[in-house]
């Protein structure tokens, strides 16, 4: 389901009721429940008032219902709307429709949204990550580490620990072992640090520097850290490599 992290900005500026107010929590309410129920009330609603709020719900629903695209399309000609909510509110929408598209694998539609999301607040940091994982996916680990940078300017704890793993990865497969060295490492001086993928990206960086006992320190080290996790298999099948080689 989509967060509900735009309710209260579009509720604040929406209805100027208590009435209101509690249709937008009515109607998100059932599309957990009933997402087909919700959506007849939320296209009713926007009909006769043009609400929003309204419109949000309709996304919510049609999300819940798996018609991913339409409820990204229904987001983004939301955000589109300049008296719809503040910029930072329409730029979470747009980052929204994003996900939605990537899940019907949508990445033309995606970037694009995000590039918007990005004009309307250049420093989300979420839309910056949502952007170097697209680069990352295509081929473009420099341009993916320039969005990563971006996002840590306001990073804090394990959201900083997270993206700092990211552009340790970003940076390994540019060509820059030595910087994506530094992230690992700071990654994991980083409380809320996923282990793991950091230990993963410091010991691949390791081995790209020429350090392969350092490196396999660091994978077994991934592999105790988290076992069976994505970053443990990566780092047992990178020490199985260095063992046949």
């Amino acid at each position: 389901m989509l967060r509900k992290s735009l309710a209260s900005v579009l509720v604040g500026l929406a209805l100027a009721t208590q009435a209101g107010a509690q249709s937008y929590d009515a109607c998100i309410e059932t599309a957990a429940r009933n997402p087909s129920a919700a959506l007849a009330q939320a296209e009713a609603w926007a009909l006769a008032s043009g609400d929003p709020a309204a419109e949000h719900c309709a996304a919510v629903a049609l999300a819940e219902l798996g018609a991913h695209g339409a409820a990204a399309q229904r987001l983004a000609d939301l955000a589109a709307r300049p008296g719809a909510a503040p910029a930072a509110a329409r730029a979470e929408m747009l980052e929204q429709a994003a996900a939605l598209w990537l899940r019907d694998a949508d990445a033309a539609r995606a970037r694009a949204a995000l590039d918007a999301a990005l004009r309307l607040a250049p420093d989300f940091a979420a839309a910056l990550e949502a952007r170097a994982g697209l680069n990352a996916a295509e081929g473009g680990h420099a341009a993916a580490a320039a969005d990563l940078t971006a996002a840590l300017a306001s990073a804090r704890g394990a959201d900083r620990a997270g993206l700092l793993t990211l552009r340790a990865a970003a940076r390994r497969n540019a060509g820059d072992a030595a910087g994506a060295l530094t992230d690992a490492r700071a990654a994991l001086d980083t409380p809320g640090v996923e282990r793991a993928e950091a230990l993963f990206e410091k010991g691949a960086a390791l081995a790209a520097l020429g350090e392969p006992g350092e490196a396999r320190d660091a994978w077994l080290d991934a592999v105790a850290a988290h076992p069976g996790s994505d970053a443990a298999d990566r780092a047992q099948l990178s020490l199985q490599a260095m063992d046949v080689n």
